[in-house]
C-alpha cells in the first residue's frame, strides 16, 4: 500500500505528532543542504537545497540560500530563501519539486498543500500549483500577496480529470512567487497531504529527512586512506566499490569532484566504473602490478551521485 493510499483511507482524522509520514514533500522544513547554502544567479531549473529546484522566466535572475534560527510561528526553522536580482515583465520566477510517482499515489485523490511563507525585501505574491506530465494537466491556486511576517497558505483540490494512461507521469509541486521589481521571499513548512483540511507541520528530525533525500541526491564525505587493490591475477588499475548510504531511486549518475593525493602509494583521480541503486566501483588512475595495493584519498568531497527525477 502506498503511503498516499495509506493516508486516503485514514482520512482527516490525525494527531499532531503521531500521525506520521503524511508529509509527501521531501525536506519541507530546508534542513538539508547538501549542495550547498547558496547559490547565485540561477536561470534554468537548478538543484539548490535539497529536492528543491529553483527557475527563473524570461530576463529575471535569482539567487537561492537557506536562511536558519528564523521564528516561524513560535517554532525556530530553516527558510529556503528566494531572492530577485531582476525582474522579467511578467514578474514569475519559482520553486518546485518533484514527487516521485506522485500522480500514481494521488490519481483522483482531494489533497491540501501548505506552506510558510513571508516577504522580506520588496513585494510579492505567491501561487501554488500542481503539474502532471509537464503541463498537460495544472491545478492552481489563487494568488496570495505576502507580508513580512511568516503566514500559512494552504491550497486544496481534486486531483482528477486526468486519466490512468498518464498515471505514471510524475508531479510537479510548484511555488510560483511574482514580482514586478526585486524582491526577496522566505519559504518554509511545506507540506503535502491527503485530504481536504491541512495538518500541522509534520517536523521531522534532520536524521529522517537527509536519509529521505540521499534516495535522490548524495554527496560522499571525504575520504582518508581507502584501500584500493589490484587483482592478483594480473597487472591493471586498482579497484574499490563504495556503497551509497541508502538505496537509491536509480542508478545514478556520479560526478567525480575532490581534489585527490596521486603521492606514491596513492590511487590518484579515479574514474568511475559500474553504477546501481546501492554503490558504484572506483577505479584508480594507473595500471599497477599484480596484487598491488594503495590507497584513495581525498580532502574534499570525492563523489556526488545524482538519481534525481
Amino acid at each position: 500500500m502506498s503511503k498516499a493510499r495509506g493516508l486516503a483511507d485514514l482520512g482527516n482524522v490525525y494527531n499532531d505528532g503521531a500521525l506520521s509520514n503524511r508529509n509527501l514533500i521531501i525536506n519541507g522544513a530546508m534542513q538539508v543542504a547538501q549542495r550547498g547554502t547558496s547559490f547565485a544567479a540561477i536561470g534554468a531549473a537548478t538543484y539548490t537545497l535539497d529536492r528543491w529546484r529553483g527557475q527563473s522566466r524570461a530576463s529575471s535572475v535569482i539567487n537561492v540560500s537557506k536562511v536558519d534560527n528564523l521564528d516561524v510561528s513560535g517554532r525556530i526553522m530553516s527558510a529556503l530563501q528566494h531572492e530577485v536580482t531582476t525582474a522579467a515583465s511578467d514578474g514569475l520566477t519559482l520553486q518546485n519539486q518533484i514527487v516521485e510517482d506522485g500522480s500514481i499515489s494521488l490519481l483522483g485523490q482531494t489533497v491540501v498543500v501548505s506552506c510558510w511563507a513571508r516577504v522580506t525585501v520588496g513585494s510579492a505574491s505567491l501561487e501554488q500549483q500542481f503539474e502532471v506530465d509537464g503541463g498537460t494537466y495544472t491545478f492552481t491556486s489563487a494568488s496570495t500577496t505576502l507580508t513580512t511576517s511568516f503566514q500559512r497558505i494552504t491550497f486544496t483540490t481534486t486531483l482528477s480529470g486526468y486519466t490512468t494512461a498518464i498515471a505514471d507521469k510524475n508531479l510537479r509541486y510548484q511555488v510560483y512567487i511574482r514580482g514586478a521589481l526585486a524582491h526577496t521571499v522566505q519559504i518554509t513548512g511545506v507540506q503535502l497531504e491527503v485530504g481536504d483540511t491541512a495538518t500541522p507541520f509534520e517536523h521531522r528530525s534532520y536524521g529522517q529527512e537527509l536519509a529521505q533525500c540521499q534516495r535522490y541526491y548524495e554527496a560522499i564525505p571525504v575520504i582518508h586512506n581507502l584501500t584500493m587493490a589490484r587483482y592478483s591475477q594480473g597487472a591493471g588499475n586498482s579497484n574499490t566499490y563504495i556503497k551509497s548510504t541508502v538505496t537509491m531511486r536509480s542508478a545514478p549518475s556520479v560526478t567525480v569532484s575532490g581534489t585527490f593525493s596521486s603521492a606514491a602509494g596513492f590511487a590518484g583521480t579515479p574514474t568511475i566504473g559500474t553504477t546501481s541503486t546501492n554503490g558504484f566501483q572506483v577505479i584508480g588512475a594507473t595500471s599497477r602490478t599484480a596484487g598491488y595495493v594503495e590507497y584513495l584519498q581525498s580532502n574534499s568531497t570525492p563523489f556526488t551521485l545524482d538519481a534525481e527525477l
